[in-house]
């Protein structure tokens, strides 16, 4: 049966359905979204106080441990390193009070850390006492009053901090499934929502005329649109209802967006706490091999060796995937100051120095020296990733050239080896993220396969281009051009 409606009815039928619909939907949706970010908060917090009780003990011990070794040495530098790791324990501290300042739990743990702490600091100021006046003025009357008092002081802050851990540890592993499964809650909301708003607007479509028509397939066009993360359409001209619809999807792809680079961040975040077990572990294992520990056997030796190499590579593979999402979010920020080439140069020469000589590989540094506007740091990074694979495809006892020059108002640097070179067909996918010359590469060479990419984005940053020459079987010479004034 059909209904005897008016433009005007019709009108108010495609106004209030699908504004009532909408309006939920966002609501929804907005609701979801602020318990995905709460729970990420939450996350944010808690790893941030873990990083400090990590740091506390640590920075409490070398306290400690430079009075006791200044006490035998009287090396003056033991001291002031002494004083910075006690400014380090009061920075943690208020630190750790601003992050736990709304929430009483952590609030708790944290008065507990600051008064087993300061007794630990107490100590420290009364041995200080003790060096300054020898005999006197102080409770602590030896090295060996200090240590066991200091190791009594220092037993509960541990049992504090590792229990203040096991919590934060706790809350840590159940804030992502909440995260997961509210990004779950919302993807599914997302797709019922926009299978429901495009079966409302196929149905009012009937009532009007074909302007109104064509508007509509605007919209729905712009739904598909979203739903396959393509760009939208230019927003729609007018304060209509079917204008009001458009602008909503827009908003709705703009939430899209946030949560990307929200999940950018989480993965930035993950990937710097990543580092810093691996650093701790890299310390550990040089300290081990370098004999603090007592000598080794040679195959306990090679075992160590083994794991610092492993260790190494993955820290660099940890490096490159957060430089490469950092090139993937926009967020590549450089650091421009005066420098010169010929100091870039010699930085990446020191960086693979070690790498070259196990390979009996003589690295030929440049002679001529320009002046440049650039982030020093970047640009090293970029001939020291160029000069390592040099180095790893070159053969042994061969050269390895690096040369710059002015070209057309930009510093031209080069790189040449004498290895197997590049194959034609390669040569266009070389700078592509996770391409190897050949796929046994990863595994004979311990690459990543993202190393040259880096590279471009640098250079492409710096409003520069890059390339290589080779001919296959002698060698390859990658090249990357600054100019000297860069962009503003």
């Amino acid at each position: 049966m059909r209904l005897n409606l008016n433009l005007t009815q019709k009108g108010i039928i495609l106004v209030s359905v699908p504004l009532i619909f909408e309006l939920a939907f966002v609501g929804l949706l907005a609701g979801l979204w602020w318990q995905s970010e709460d729970a990420r908060d939450r996350m944010a917090q808690s790893r941030a106080i873990l990083a400090d009780i990590h740091e506390l003990p640590r920075c409490l011990y070398e306290a400690v441990t430079y009075l006791m070794q200044w006490r035998m040495t009287r090396n003056p530098v033991l001291i002031g390193r002494s004083d910075e790791t006690v400014k380090q324990v009061k920075t943690i501290f208020a630190d750790m009070d601003r992050l736990a300042k709304n929430n009483e739990r952590q609030q708790e743990h944290v008065r507990k850390l600051k008064a087993y702490g300061d007794t630990c600091l107490y100590l420290v100021d009364q041995y200080k006492l003790s060096i300054g006046a020898e005999q006197g003025g102080s409770a602590i009357k030896s090295p060996t009053d200090f240590y066991f008092q200091s190791l009594r002081a220092f037993q509960p802050l541990v049992r504090e901090s590792k229990a203040f851990e096991e919590e934060e540890t706790a809350i840590l592993k159940r804030d992502p499934e909440a995260d997961l499964k509210a990004r779950a809650l919302l993807q599914v909301v997302f797709i019922a929502g926009l299978v429901a708003n495009i079966g409302i607007t196929v149905v009012l479509s009937f009532f009007f005329s074909q302007g109104i028509v064509k508007r509509l397939a605007v919209v729905s066009d712009n739904s598909m649109r979203l739903a396959s993360r393509a760009p939208l359409r230019e927003p729609m001209p007018g304060r209509d209802e079917v204008a009001n619809l458009d602008k909503v999807l827009h908003a709705v792809a703009d939430a899209l967006t946030k949560a990307e680079q929200s999940k950018q961040e989480f993965v930035s975040m993950i990937g710097h706490d990543l580092r810093s077990p691996l650093m701790a572990l890299q310390v550990s294992l040089s300290l081990i091999s370098k004999g603090k520990y007592g000598e080794l056997s040679s195959d306990g030796k090679a075992r160590v060796t083994k794991g610092e190499e492993s260790l190494d590579r993955l820290v660099k593979l940890v490096n490159d995937l957060l430089d490469i999402d950092r090139i993937e979010a926009g967020m590549l920020e450089l650091h421009l100051e005066r420098t010169s080439s010929l100091q870039i140069a010699k930085q990446s020469i020191d960086a693979i120095r070690a790498l070259a000589e196990a390979n009996s590989i003589s690295v030929i540094a440049p002679t001529s020296d320009f002046q440049l506007v650039a982030d020093e740091r970047r640009l090293v990074q970029v001939l020291v990733n160029l000069l390592s694979n040099a180095v790893k495809f070159s053969p042994d006892n061969s050269e390895v050239h690096i040369s710059n020059e002015e070209d057309r108002g930009a510093v031209l640097f080069k790189v040449q080896d004498q290895g197997r070179g590049i194959p034609p067909a390669q040569k266009a996918n070389i700078f592509d993220r996770f391409k190897q010359v050949e796929a046994r590469d990863a595994t004979d060479y311990k690459g990543t396969g993202l190393g040259l990419a880096i590279c471009k984005a640098i250079v492409e940053k710096h409003h520069g281009d890059i390339g290589v020459i080779s001919e296959e079987g002698k060698g390859s010479t990658f090249w990357f051009r600054i100019p000297i004034g860069q962009k503003s």
